[in-house]
């Protein structure tokens, strides 16, 4: 198999070991496609198969997501694995989750890719009762 990714990144912690993000990014205009997301899912299964804990990452230079993009993470959701999601409200301020409340996240300073995930998980696809505030 044979694709791209926009980035790479790589994380060494002491008790989480090393974490990689590989990433795709978009314009205000651009869309994320299904082949795009199929596409980095294949690359995470095989750093995956060689112990790394990898994220897959979507940045958009944008305001929201489309509903279809939408969809598509939270089938990553079902399928248990972990994504970041970034859009200009993340990208713009000198910290990601600088706009959000600690109510808001799980992990308001994120320290890990880890952390990240978690709080994407949240902001874009809640659980139901994550929605109702619980």
């Amino acid at each position: 198999m044979t694709c791209e990714t926009d980035f790479c990144i790589m994380q060494h912690g002491t008790w989480r070991g090393v974490e990689i993000g590989i990433g795709e990014c978009k314009s205000e205009k651009g869309r994320i496609t299904r082949d795009d997301v199929e596409n980095l899912v294949a690359v995470r299964e095989n750093l995956a198969a060689k112990e790394f804990r990898c994220y897959i990452i979507f940045a958009k230079t944008a305001d929201e997501f489309e509903p279809e993009e939408i969809e598509y993470f939270r089938g990553l959701k079902e399928r248990k694995i972990p994504y970041i999601l970034l859009l200009n409200k993340e990208l713009e301020p000198r910290r990601p989750y600088d706009r959000y409340t600690d109510a808001q996240l799980p992990r308001k300073h994120a320290l890990s890719l880890e952390d990240m995930a978690r709080n994407s998980a949240r902001i874009y696809t809640p659980d139901e009762e994550e929605e109702a505030g619980g």
